[in-house]
């Protein structure tokens, strides 16, 4: 006969939730407003480029305000 005899040790795992926080947003900035004439003397393609990276801040910040108001309570 043959007694075995071993130890075993419970093992505790630890799970972590995370928990969301509500975060501030901060206000927004103003722009100064650029008229046309303004920007008359300079070329097509720079108005362009000013155009497109005004709509791109735009929708940049907006994503933001999104993501900040997901942290908010229902």
């Amino acid at each position: 006969m043959i007694n075995v005899v071993g130890c075993t040790t419970t093992q505790i795992v630890e799970k972590r939730v995370p928990v969301p926080i509500e975060v501030k947003r901060p206000e927004r900035p103003t722009f100064p407003k650029i008229m046309n004439d303004e920007v008359g003397c300079l070329n097509e393609s720079t108005q362009k480029q000013f155009l497109t990276r005004d709509q791109a801040m735009k929708s940049y910040m907006g994503e933001l305000e999104n993501i900040i108001d997901a942290t908010h309570a229902q």
